[in-house]
């Protein structure tokens, strides 16, 4: 006990350090005023594709583990239930949660549930990597300022980086066919076999998969449309701002990606000559969102499970 709260306030402390150094010249009237000018439709309409995005993630894992249109409201509660604890909580906390309540609720044993939640990052993993890629190809002039910041002195170590990237891309489909001929191979059968992936399954979790990372990026690109004129996304930048904000989830270090989730996000506002104060605005808007969206969604499986309440020694009586 002590060493997971030892875990929860060293990432909270993380995180608060993070967000300090990012706000700390920040002009906090000119973020005011930003809010202020924010267009309420814009925002509920981002709110609702984070809500919509939670329960399609919640009906494709219900898609892996039974193959079939079953008990989906358990599926949607337990998926609630894990992203917010793990928005809230670091180390990625709501999967053992999730997992868990979904084994309470349908009797599945513990090894096919957590297979279950592995394939589906798996399928994140992939869309993560994809959207990496389309950011890249959309906009490769911000790759190649990213290598120029990096210098020695009046020596350019953007050839450098650019060759060892290289390399390192050219080695990955090797040591992939060297893992797929091994261990990875192996593991990948185990699970097909024990979750019975058929195909169907499969093409069904990626179409929702699709869909979940599309809610995604209107979200932001709903967001960009609340504020001024100036911070508007387009489909490029908002996907390249996706990609790379999303790495700050991903690394569960501090709770809810918190001052990452800003530190990464203001970083490409500014490659894209956003007003920092506005950029501030919409990215702390933005996380708060999410926030008050997951906790809405936390507290409704709270109430579901609670109410009506259940009284042990109560039995119904048959009315005259």
């Amino acid at each position: 006990m002590r060493s997971k709260l030892l875990r929860i306030t060293l990432g909270c402390a993380i995180g608060c350090v993070i967000l300090y150094f990012v706000l700390r010249q920040a002009n906090w009237q000119e973020i005011f005023a930003a809010w202020k000018q924010a267009k309420p439709a814009w925002i509920i309409a981002g709110a609702s594709c984070i809500f919509l995005e939670l329960v399609l993630k919640g009906i494709r894992w219900m898609r892996i583990l039974e193959g079939r249109w079953h008990r989906p409201k358990t599926y949607i509660q337990a998926t609630f239930i894990g992203i917010g604890a793990s928005t809230f909580l670091p180390l990625r906390a709501g999967e053992f949660m999730k997992v868990f309540f979904v084994i309470k609720k349908t009797g599945r044993t513990l090894a096919k549930t957590a297979l279950s939640v592995v394939v589906e990052r798996l399928f994140d993993v992939a869309m993560l990597g994809i959207l990496l890629l389309l950011g890249f190809a959309l906009h490769h002039e911000l790759m190649l300022r990213w290598l120029k910041t990096f210098s020695i002195g009046n020596t350019s170590f953007m050839k450098i980086a650019t060759v060892l990237i290289l390399l390192l891309l050219s080695l990955v489909p090797v040591i992939a066919l060297i893992l797929w001929k091994t261990k990875l191979r192996l593991s990948i059968d185990k699970i097909r076999d024990k979750l019975h992936l058929v195909p169907s399954r499969l093409i069904h979790a990626a179409i929702l998969s699709i869909a979940i990372w599309t809610l995604d990026t209107l979200f932001y690109w709903f967001m960009s449309r609340g504020f001024s004129q100036n911070m508007r996304l387009n489909w490029g930048q908002t996907i390249f701002l996706f990609s790379i904000v999303s790495m700050a989830f991903v690394s569960s270090i501090s709770p809810g990606a918190l001052g990452i989730f800003e530190f990464l996000g203001i970083w490409v506002l500014q490659q894209f000559s956003k007003p920092k104060e506005e950029a501030l605005a919409f990215l702390l808007a933005s996380h708060g969102t999410m926030f008050i969206v997951l906790a809405i969604c936390v507290l409704i499986v709270a109430a579901q499970e609670t109410w009506p309440p259940h009284h042990p020694g109560r039995q119904n009586v048959p009315s005259k």
